[in-house]
């Protein structure tokens, strides 16, 4: 029994000892050190930005991601640039945390299972994040893209959790064919469409539209303005919702609209008209 009990520890001390902590001060060492990482490894960011493309094919595992960690110190974060995509994650059990995206037409592309999405701040990128794969998570985000801010397009099971969507763009694209995963205390400034069945909705709020178009949903708890519910199955009103207007029929919401995408939200780009407006209007004041 002794020996067994001290292998065991032994392994446990090997396994932990073989864990690495990367650096990287580049584009290119931030790209090396996707490719070199293994479950449980970690990739520390500096206070910086990283310009390109990051692709991630290797995976972490259960309990053990590989995690993508950025910082901050007072006004300054770590920022990635994108072109195209910035991260395309087609591996498994990976952790995005705290990093500021924009740039680009995606700021993350999804095709694995078992990611997670943490803290990531997007904005100033044409679409924000797809999904399509399971089990993946998206928490405590904030994204202002141009067009499609989220699409779940294929996959189980996939989580978003207290993120807030701030322009009037299309916010939520579930899919069909998709199942079983849950939308939780999460904000949307604009169209929202869930086509998936038996996910649980609660505790959000959306200003700009719902259409429900799935079956044997599961809602509670949210405050919904203009929402439509399919008549061909049946949804679960558990209770504690709240819906401002409900339509007889389905909004004809174009979730492939393409807005402003520099950053700002729509009530930021309405102040900053008031104040040009005001501004014009002081000047012609002025000389007349």
């Amino acid at each position: 029994m002794k020996i067994v009990v001290v292998s065991a520890l032994l392994c446990l001390f090997f396994k932990d000892a073989e864990l690495k902590t990367f650096n990287p001060s580049s584009s290119s060492e931030l790209q090396s050190a996707i490719d070199e990482a293994s479950a449980g490894d970690v990739i520390q960011l500096e206070v910086k930005d990283y310009e390109g493309d990051f692709t991630m094919t290797n995976s972490g595992s259960n309990g053990n991601p590989i995690r993508i960690i950025g910082k901050s110190e007072k006004d300054k974060n770590t920022r990635i640039i994108g072109s195209s995509t910035a991260f395309s994650v087609q591996g498994n059990y990976w952790m995005l945390q705290s990093l500021s995206i924009k740039g680009g037409n995606y700021a993350v592309e999804i095709q694995g299972g078992h990611n997670t999405l943490q803290a990531l701040s997007i904005q100033g990128v044409k679409k924000g994040v797809s999904v399509k794969g399971s089990a993946n998570s998206i928490r405590d985000c904030s994204i202002a893209s141009g067009g499609l801010a989220v699409s779940i397009e294929s996959g189980d099971g996939n989580q978003i959790r207290s993120t807030s969507i701030t322009t009037s763009n299309p916010n939520l694209s579930i899919f069909e064919k998709t199942c079983c995963g849950s939308i939780e205390s999460c904000t949307f400034e604009g169209p929202v469409v869930i086509k998936g069945n038996q996910y649980i909705i609660s505790s959000s709020t959306a200003n700009r539209g719902v259409n429900i178009e799935g079956c044997n949903n599961e809602l509670s708890s949210n405050v919904f303005k203009n929402v439509y519910f399919t008549k061909t199955c049946k949804n679960n009103d558990v209770g504690m919702n709240v819906y401002s207007g409900v339509s007889d029929q389905a909004h004809s919401f174009d979730m492939e609209k393409v807005g402003s995408y520099n950053g700002a939200s729509g009530k930021e780009l309405a102040f900053s008209l008031a104040v040009i407006t005001n501004a014009i209007v002081f000047i012609y004041s002025s000389t007349h």
